[in-house]
């Protein structure tokens, strides 16, 4: 690919002094580029920030064709404070050596050489905003859009003719859907282009042929399923179906003057939708068998239906028989919730006195049945009354819980039981404080909070004194004990003592044996 050389900027000065500075420099780039490089990086090594000799450092090293120290050179001086007249300069030469840098890949790896043609040319969009009168700047950010253009059709078209040499449905789809980009990159850049379009187009159409053939596998494998079998063919199917109708829209998308995916798309929901309303009816009627005597088996049971009969209506949103089993599945979990919650409210009434324990766990749970219930059917005015009357049944059980466990708490406390005591008055705690928020002055509930927090305290001081208290009798006690000699020392001791005294029994040089000495020493 022949391409025009980029304009170079010529060397910037600060002021005519500093031109003066640098005329040896300027004469030796049009002979020895090398040279003039070498002589400019001396000068920058005393004066390493100055913008001027940045740029005109890296404007020899470019001259020099050593593009990436011209790179570096340009980029450090775009990161740092320069003169608003060098700003736009310094940005059109990095687009400059952005492109020097990525040319050599341009042929043998077009994808490689992209990043570089796009920072290329982000660079010199960035000089011409800063100075729209660079034409230097303006001629050459077209030059690289026209590489970019040309290399974005030649990727999409390379990719388009691999694509239609596949047999391969799933690879031929993978090599259009990289390709399409490409194309509509390269129209991004040229939008006029009667020839971009057109490749944009015709891999449009090739897309959506292959996409129309993988959806229509999908949907014959589905066809051969039996969903009715197990849960797993079923999934199976509904899963397929669902690739179906993506693939179809997809490819809808692409040609919508195209009526086949449509047509296709319509298919393929009808049966998705029947499927998913297939599996609603037979989740709801084993629901129904288990109603009786497991409820909590049959609601698991209704929640699938419901969620099947609402991915049908998601799907297809008239289909009539979803509608109807989404009613008829609302209705069944409903009675479910409210029956539930009619007996742990009576349960937990009968239980008020008693156990009011076990009257609050009864009580929450018949309030959670009544405002799921609600949650399904929110027009049903029975339900409302039925939670109003938990709520009021909740702060005397509550109460009255509180009471027992402070109770239970003072006698573990007459006992001696500290950590048993402090554990009923932590929960009697939370009973009374619970009663108080839901019943705003509740005197029982307000009186007994009060008593179980001066108990809590006075427990905790008493359990802090004791704690001091057996700290000092250990300390004392450790003070006392003397250390042990242990057997095994003792007894190695003993075996040193033997041994010193037969040394010590023993004649030494020089020494009269006597018969008497001799007895003796065997006595002792």
């Amino acid at each position: 690919m022949k391409t025009p050389a980029l304009v170079l900027c010529v060397l910037a000065t600060a002021t005519p002094a500093w031109a003066k500075g640098l005329e040896k420099e300027r004469a030796l780039l049009k002979e020895d580029p090398a040279k003039a490089a070498a002589a400019l990086q001396e000068k920058l090594s005393s004066a390493p920030e100055d913008p001027w000799l940045l740029y005109n450092a890296a404007v020899a090293a470019y001259a020099a064709r050593d593009f990436s120290k011209a790179n570096d050179l340009w980029q450090k001086a775009s990161s740092s404070e320069m003169p608003e007249e060098l700003r736009d300069k310094v940005w059109m030469q990095i687009g400059n050596v952005s492109y020097r840098l990525a040319q050599p890949k341009i042929e043998p790896e077009p994808e490689a050489a992209i990043p570089g043609l796009e920072q290329g040319r982000e660079a010199l969009r960035v000089a011409v905003n800063f100075n729209k009168e660079n034409t230097t700047a303006k001629n050459n950010l077209k030059f690289i859009e026209s590489v970019l253009e040309k290399l974005y059709a030649r990727l999409a078209k390379q990719l388009k003719e691999e694509a239609q040499e596949d047999r391969s449905v799933p690879r031929a789809i993978e090599k259009l859907e990289a390709a399409l980009p490409y194309a509509e990159r390269a129209l991004e850049l040229n939008p006029e282009s009667e020839q971009r379009k057109e490749e944009k187009k015709e891999i449009e159409k090739l897309l959506a042929e292959k996409l129309q053939d993988r959806a229509e596998q999908s949907e014959q494998v589905a066809d051969q399923r039996q969903p009715e079998r197990n849960e797993w063919e079923r999934q199976f199917a509904k899963e397929n179906y669902e690739k179906a109708l993506e693939d179809f829209k997809e490819a809808k998308s692409l040609t919508p003057e195209d009526k086949k995916p449509e047509q296709g798309e319509k298919r393929v929901e009808e049966k998705l939708a029947n499927l998913l309303d297939k599996a609603g009816r037979q989740d709801q009627k084993e629901a129904d068998q288990l109603a009786q005597y497991r409820p909590d088996a049959a609601m698991q049971e209704y929640e699938k239906a419901l969620e099947n009969f609402e991915q049908a209506q998601a799907v297809q949103p008239e289909h009539a028989d979803a509608k109807a089993g989404e009613k008829e599945v609302r209705e069944a979990m409903e009675q479910l919730h409210l029956a539930a919650g009619d007996q742990q409210m009576e349960r937990g009434e009968q239980l008020l006195e008693r156990v009011p324990e076990a009257a609050v766990e009864n009580l929450e749970q018949a309030l959670e049945n009544f405002q799921a219930a609600q949650a399904l059917d929110p027009q049903n005015g029975e339900i409302q009354p039925r939670i109003d009357k938990a709520n009021a049944l909740m702060p005397q059980a509550l109460t009255k819980a509180g009471q027992q466990q402070q109770q239970q708490g003072q006698q573990a406390e007459q006992m001696g039981e500290g950590q048993q005591a402090m554990e009923g008055y932590q929960q009697a705690e939370g009973s009374f404080s619970k009663a108080q928020q839901m019943q705003p002055g509740n005197k029982p509930a307000e009186q007994g909070l009060a008593e179980v927090k001066a108990a809590m305290a006075r427990l905790q001081q008493q359990m802090a004194q004791q704690q001091q208290r057996q700290q000092q009798r250990s300390n004392r006690n450790n003070q006392r004990q003397e250390p042990r000699e242990s057997f095994d020392s003792m007894l190695t001791r003993v075996k040193e003592e033997e041994k010193y005294r037969e040394m010590q029994a023993r004649p030494s040089r020089g020494q009269t044996y006597t018969e008497q000495r001799d007895r003796n020493l065997k006595n002792w």
